[in-house]
């Protein structure tokens, strides 16, 4: 720690047992030189050719450390590019926060756009994703976000970047946390990855699986069933429930969520009067939106919201001789609310569908038997995806909480 000033030592809450030696301060224009990227935008943007760091992409594609691109330029003459261990933080942004991160680019070569300040660290001090990182948030974040200015718009110059002190231990052990949360951004990228093949299996499935229009026979169906599917009306398998509640100063409310978000408890904003007459609505009953039906207000209530309520123009509906999930999914696609919605509308605009409209439209159907397989088949899918979201999460946390107390 020779080369690095001793003031106000600090230690994080947790670290590597074999590291014991304290944390230093040292101003980051000591550990490091600087440059700034050059030209382009968005608009020179191309399928194929040189590989280029847009400064938008630390805003809508944040990595610690960056690897490859998928962005790419026709021309590189007199282009800044990148040498390996560069950590690259943006020059303007809508916000001090969002220019308060780092990304270090591993790969050379890669052209730097405009806009971005460029911190080349003296490696036989200061580690490049350590120094990402920090920057991203440490205390260094924090700092950055005060020297951001700017109304509109915010800028930070590499005169910031300079001023900013670093808290840092020796190099072994900044290139030991740089592994640590190098090993869990990759386990949230797999994960990542993992839950969007998991919709993409999901839509495909939906969209081979279900049939609509003139069709009678879907593209992919369980061996054991032949025949063509038959064409019956919503209300043929619907009971509207009328169950009576309390009212708007007393029931505990429930809501459907729009896009197929299900059924959840509703966050009250106007808690309504005496006047406003509620029904209790039960575990599995199907609902939707009378006002929202063109944006997919559809869901099943779960049962940890059974006995809520809702007014009449959230109804619930007991299912007869048809599987639940069966039907969830395939009124949530769009071929079908899309277009029954505005065959009953006679537009686009938000009108009310009534349940007497509702219950004629049409709908395609096999026998239960292969209903039900299909809709456990989904359940099973969205079981799945529920625990991939879940395992994001908590590595989400877990990392949040460990650059909480391991870094100062």
């Amino acid at each position: 720690m020779s080369d690095i000033g001793n003031d106000n030592d600090l230690e994080p809450d947790i670290r590597f047992r074999r590291f014991t030696d304290t944390w230093g301060k040292c101003k980051l224009s000591e550990l490091a030189n600087f440059s700034k990227g050059k030209g382009y935008s968005k608009n020179d943007l191309i399928s194929e050719g040189y590989p280029i760091i847009l400064y938008g992409r630390l805003y809508t594609n944040y990595e610690t450390s960056i690897e490859t691109v998928d962005t790419f330029v026709s021309d590189d003459t007199n282009a800044i590019k990148s040498e390996s261990g560069d950590v690259i933080v943006p020059g303007s942004g809508e916000t001090a926060e969002d220019i308060s991160r780092a990304s270090n680019v591993e790969a050379e070569g890669i052209i730097i756009g405009g806009d971005l300040n460029v911190i080349k660290p003296k490696k036989r001090i200061l580690d490049s994703s350590f120094l990402a990182i920090t920057i991203s948030n440490g205390s260094q974040q924090k700092e950055l976000t005060r020297r951001a200015q700017g109304k509109s718009i915010v800028h930070l110059h590499n005169s910031d970047l300079k001023t900013v002190r670093v808290t840092l231990p020796s190099l072994d052990e900044q290139r030991q946390l740089s592994s640590l949360f190098n090993s869990l951004d990759n386990l949230i990228t797999v994960n990542q990855r993992k839950g969007e093949a998991l919709q993409s299996l999901k839509k495909a499935l939906l969209q081979k699986m279900f049939v609509s229009g003139a069709d009678t026979m879907p593209d992919i169906r369980f061996r054991r069933f032949a025949g063509a599917w038959g064409k019956r009306k919503i209300g043929d398998f619907l009971v509207e429930s009328r169950d009576e509640g309390t009212n708007g100063l007393e029931a505990k409310k429930l809501t459907v969520r729009l896009w197929g978000k299900g059924v959840v408890e509703k966050e009250t904003t106007y808690e309504g009067s005496t006047a406003t007459k509620y029904f209790t609505r039960h575990a599995g009953q199907f609902m939707y939106g009378k006002l929202d039906f063109l944006h997919a207000a559809f869901g099943i209530v779960p049962e940890e919201l059974d006995g809520y309520e809702s007014t009449l123009d959230s109804p619930a509906f007991d299912v007869k001789n048809l599987n639940s999930t069966f039907l969830l999914e395939r009124v949530l696609q769009k071929n079908f609310f899309l277009y029954q919605g505005v065959i009953a509308n006679g537009s686009r605009k938000a009108k009310r569908i009534h349940v007497d409209t509702f219950f004629n439209m049409s709908i395609v159907v096999p026998a239960l038997e292969e209903q039900n397989c299909i809709g456990h088949l989904f359940e099973s899918i969205d079981a799945v995806i529920t625990v991939n979201r879940r395992k994001g999460e908590v590595l989400q946390s877990l990392k949040k909480a460990l650059l909480q107390k391991m870094f100062v």
